[in-house]
């Protein structure tokens, strides 16, 4: 008896209702984490936004997904999300500066002054903060004001060499007044190197570390909408899992994601998505939507139309890869996998979901090899090590069998944890 970890993408979880909302946003959230780790923006914008969708008034998802936008230079979506986040939670003096440096870009000089002063009202001991204001005042001819940014910034950090090197500049373009006497000491000419890789007329781009409140690891290429049901487990090897999916079937495991919802093309278009082209693209979440209602053959051919748009384009392959899962043509699969993986060698989730199906066909090395490149792009990949516990348990060997679904374990699998102790092992 064989038991098998499939990757797929949670299904109308509001309409089941098996679980809370805001635990389902998390797991969405943190499958767009997963996929923007591995590159892949586009993905890792849809899960945002099922999660906005889902949740409306959760702020990480909102964070990240304008964390992302801002990444990819998207400044104006971006303002909006952290402009989201601060109505939310007026008091994340992180995303203001973030919301600070975004109306900076987008040159609207006076509200990045706003969202500064917000940040500083909320912590007032942050020299950045002040130097930013600075820069923001100066583009605004706010000159008297930014010399008094600059010099805070400077009380608070007198190594801090960006701030003293504007507030020179402002001196010897005459824009202020002559330096005070009490300051001399801190605004010097300075000829030492810089210690920060910050350019003198821009703001520095903070990136805001959000802590993630993850309620599992995502797997493969998502997490679980609920826990699989349990079977009896023999000492020497795991039972079929059966996954439950919308329906709430349990005759068959998912192989893949399946999607949620019609993706909002005022989303998708991205002008500065730096990999897919825009219009390959649309073709893929239309595709993902023929895909969501089990139409698979509708769903390939609007994978080729991506394809016919951009030929490099690895995730219109990995997608034709996990129809070809579905309709269980397993060679085909294959085939769309390994083209994906030709354009996108780091692509993790192609990796895992070709060794699955290796396992399936009892290729266990085969399998064991695409599972440990997954792991080598993404270590804390749950369904990487799980899999390659079911790959090394078909070869027989149980030591690199327990070993594996030790790692699967202490990264949080319940059914791993489940076979060790069936087994009487410990993780």
């Amino acid at each position: 008896m064989k038991m098998y970890k499939i990757i797929y993408i949670i299904l109308l979880l509001v309409s089941v209702n098996l679980f809370s909302q805001n635990k389902d946003a998390v797991k969405l959230v943190n499958a767009g984490i997963e996929a923007e780790n591995t590159s892949n923006y586009t993905e890792a914008l849809f899960y945002y936004n099922m999660a906005i969708d889902m949740d409306s008034k959760y702020t990480d998802a909102y964070e990240k997904r304008g964390n992302l936008y801002k990444r990819l230079k998207n400044y104006g979506k971006a303002k909006l999300d952290f402009a989201s986040v601060v109505s939310l939670n007026p008091k994340n003096w992180t995303v203001w500066i973030n919301l600070g440096n975004m109306n900076y870009e987008l040159t609207y000089y006076k509200d990045a002054v706003t969202a500064f002063t917000k940040a500083i009202e909320l912590n007032s001991t942050n020299a950045d903060i002040y130097y930013y204001r600075g820069n923001a005042y100066n583009k605004n001819n706010e000159f008297d004001n930014a010399a008094k940014d600059y010099n805070k910034a400077l009380e608070i950090n007198s190594e801090y060499t960006d701030a003293r090197n504007q507030l020179n500049k402002l001196y010897e373009e005459n824009k202020v007044a002559s330096i005070p006497e009490e300051k001399k000491e801190l605004v010097v000419k300075s000829e030492e190197p810089k210690k920060e890789e910050i350019k003198t007329e821009e703001p520095k781009k903070e990136e805001v570390v959000i802590a993630e409140v993850k309620t599992e690891e995502p797997k493969k290429e998502e997490v679980k909408t609920e826990e699989p049901k349990k079977e009896e487990v023999k000492t020497e090897e795991p039972k079929k899992e059966e996954v439950i999916i919308v329906e709430v079937k349990t005759e068959e495991p998912k192989k893949e994601e399946a999607i949620i919802e019609e993706p909002k093309k005022e989303e998708s278009i991205i002008v500065t998505i730096p990999i897919p082209d825009i219009s390959a693209q649309d073709f893929i979440l239309q595709g993902l939507a023929y895909y969501e209602a089990r139409d698979y053959q509708s769903a390939l051919s609007y994978y080729d139309k991506a394809l016919e748009v951009n030929p490099d384009f690895a995730e219109a392959y990995y997608h034709k890869g996990r129809a070809y899962t579905e309709l269980n043509d397993y060679n085909s699969a294959i085939k769309e996998y390994t083209k994906a993986i030709e354009f996108n060698p780091n692509h993790e989730k192609a990796h895992i979901n070709r060794g699955y199906i290796y396992n399936d066909l009892k290729e266990y090395k085969k399998a064991i090899s695409d599972f440990e490149r997954g792991i080598e792009i993404n270590p804390k990949s749950v369904y990487g090590y799980f899999n390659m516990g079911i790959a090394y348990n078909g070869l027989g060997n149980k030591e690199k069998t327990v070993e594996s679904f030790k790692m699967a374990a202490k990264l949080g699998d319940s059914d791993a944890q489940q076979w060790l102790s069936n087994n009487g092992y410990s993780w």
